[in-house]
């Protein structure tokens, strides 16, 4: 779970098309992201150097404050792919991912299909005695 505070441009769209940004970053909203994500090993018993391995995840994004309408889910993201443990600290990961974009008046959605490529590397930040 992530909580993240944002702060974005107030913009205003012309009569012309135009996108017009204000000066100041005083649209203060806030977000709650939840993740749940699998790994599920092909060739090994568990994730280790040299495993492939399917990796499946769903997150949910619920956000609030001034200029958010609707207070439900706002944002939902899935995705399925296939992935590889290098060594200890470098994954790699590559699949399809699916998100559903909840339009501010609560009724409209947009919905986006496409590919993902992470690479990951988890820097080991214990001490070494």
């Amino acid at each position: 779970m992530r909580f993240e505070q944002r702060f974005l441009q107030n913009q205003k769209r012309m009569t012309n098309g135009e996108i017009i940004g204000g000066k100041d970053y005083d649209d203060i909203r806030y977000r709650i992201r939840y993740r749940l994500m699998m790994f599920i090993p092909l060739n090994k018993i568990k994730l280790e150097k040299h495993t492939w391995f399917i990796s499946t995840f769903a997150e949910y994004f619920l956000s609030w404050g001034k200029g958010v309408t609707y207070h439900n889910f706002d944002q939902k993201r899935y995705f399925v792919g296939l992935g590889y443990q290098l060594n200890k600290p470098v994954v790699i990961q590559f699949g399809s991912m699916y998100q559903m974009l909840k339009k501010a008046n609560g009724r409209l959605t947009e919905n986006n299909v496409g590919m993902l490529l992470q690479v990951v590397y988890n820097f080991d930040l214990t001490r070494k005695e």
